[in-house]
This record gives structure tokens, sequence and C-alpha cells, in this order.
């Protein structure tokens, strides 16, 4: 009953925004950075696969799961061009037998224009990829890149109302949010307007995104020793924050191990996967854990 109500609320919210012609984002702040480590739940994970980055992939940046893939976007070696890096690589590997089968999809030849590719969702409507991340000339993320789900080819560039370095979709309405920075933008289904949006400043490294149950759940990484003093943490451990998007409450988990970058998140079926760059002497390696929430967690 709270997934529906929830439901309806948010889908006339956001018809009453956009009768109101209300395509400025108001931005209200949540004290997120206030959240120190004491105040953290703890999180234990599970790792389910261990890769090897392919050849011309610097980082993998951003994941999605289907019922039978892991997709995960890679971002290539190089510096920064106009609109952003370019021939980035898509890897599927294959849930149940845990094999790397991109090459049944599409050719090693194959390059895809995703920038820093820091974000990316699945569009159940559309059956696209979408992913954020891929910047202007001024250095700035706005622009999304479209992929078909079923043959993994890319379908377009598209300019965003907004900047964005992760992206959720919210399959109860119909929506996108957009981690833009500091600032977490509501934005509709088609991609084109800002209907709402809110403050969300941390001391940490912003990352992906992701949506579950009434919540979105937002990754941050101690890059830096500051950005991890400033919450209680060491530097290279990560936090998920949970956005609880009707009562506009927050909470904080702590990813102790591993002190690696995280990635991305994403959930399927009620479980929720997380995806790594490898660090230290091992750079050369990706992985990806099932995180193991209890249920209360996610209630």
């Amino acid at each position: 009953m709270k997934e529906k109500r929830l439901s309806i609320l948010f889908i006339l919210l956001l018809i009453a925004v956009c009768v109101a012609g209300r395509y400025n984002a108001i931005k209200k702040a949540i004290p997120v950075a206030s959240i120190t480590v004491d105040e953290m739940t703890s999180l234990s994970l599970e790792l389910v696969f261990e890769g090897t980055k392919p050849v011309g992939v610097s980082s993998v940046q951003s994941l999605v799961v289907t019922d039978d893939y892991f997709v995960i976007a890679g971002r290539p070696f190089g510096t920064l061009e106009q609109g952003g890096e370019t021939n980035n690589k898509l890897i599927i590997i294959d849930r149940q037998s845990l094999e790397d089968v991109t090459n049944h999809f599409i050719s090693n030849s194959t390059t895809f224009e995703l920038g820093h590719a820091n974000g990316m969702t699945y569009d159940d409507i559309n059956n696209e990829f979408v992913v954020v991340g891929i910047r202007n000339e001024y250095g700035e993320c706005d622009s999304l890149a479209r992929i078909d789900a079923t043959n993994f080819r890319q379908i377009s560039l598209e300019k965003l109302p907004c900047v964005g370095n992760g992206i959720a979709y919210i399959d109860d309405a119909g929506c996108f949010a957009i981690r833009n920075n500091d600032v977490l933008v509501m934005i509709d289904g088609n991609l084109e307007y800002v209907i709402d949006s809110c403050e969300m400043a941390t001391d940490l490294t912003n990352q992906d995104i992701a949506y579950y149950n009434g919540k979105l759940y937002l990754v941050n990484w101690a890059y830096r020793r500051n950005e991890a003093r400033a919450v209680g943490i060491r530097k290279n451990q990560n936090v998920i924050y949970q956005f609880d998007l009707e009562t506009k409450t927050m909470r904080a988990f702590i990813v102790g191990r591993p002190k690696m970058e995280m990635e991305g998140i994403y959930f399927i079926n009620g479980e929720a996967y997380v995806l790594f760059n490898g660090g230290g002497m091992k750079y050369g390696y990706y992985y990806i854990y099932k995180i193991l929430f209890n249920e209360r967690d996610l209630e």
C-alpha cells in the first residue's frame, strides 16, 4: 500500500508541477553533509564478479543490471575533447555463467560516444539504456546517450535541460532523477524539462545514483583525505546515501571495504549491485559486488 500511495502522490505532484509550468528548479537544502560516520549503518558486500578491463578502457564508470546481464560503461584513455571523451566501450557479463559475452553482441572495434559515462540507467518504457556524463566544450555534462537495450546499438546523443553526472529512472512515475553535482534534479520522462530539484551537498566525491521502492540511493566516494575527515571516515571508503522521496528524509550507509572507488549502483528484483574500479596494483581490474542489505534497510 505504501508503494501504491507513493506512486499516486508522486504522479499527482508531477502533474501539478507540469500544469503550473514550473520549469525552473526549486532548491531545498537536505543536510547530507551533516551525517557523520557515527550515524551511518555499516554494510557488507559479497563479491559477484572480477573482470579485466578491455583494451582501451581506462576505467569502468556505470552499471545497469538486467534479468540476464551486467552492463557496464567504460571510459577510454585520453584527454577531454570538445564534446567529451570519445570511443567508449560497453562490457556485457552474463549473470548466469559470469562470462564476458560482449562479443556476442558487438565487435571489438565497436565504440560509443558516452563521454565520461558517469551514470547509466534503464528506461523500460523505451527499452533503452540512458547514459549521462557527456561534456560540452565548457566541460559541462549537459548531454545524454541512448542505447538500444536489445541489440546494444547507440541510438542518439541528446541535450539535457541540466547538467548530469548520475541518473536513475523512476519507474513508478515514468520520470528521471539526475544528479547534478550537489543538486538532485527531477526531469520528465522525455528528458526535456526540469520538474523540481533540491540541494544535496556532500563533502565526498559524487558518483552515480539508483532508484528502488520510493527511495534514491546516491553513491559517494572519499577521494581525498579532507573529504573523508569531514564525515569521519577513511580515504577510499564509500558512503551510500538513501533519500526517501515521500518523507524527504535521509540516512547513510558506510562501505568500509573494499577500499576502492565505487562507481555505480543498481537495483533489480530487490537486490542491489555496485561497481568498483580496481585500485593500487589491481587497477587493471574491475569488480561487481552484491550489497547485503537487511530487509529493514530497504523499507
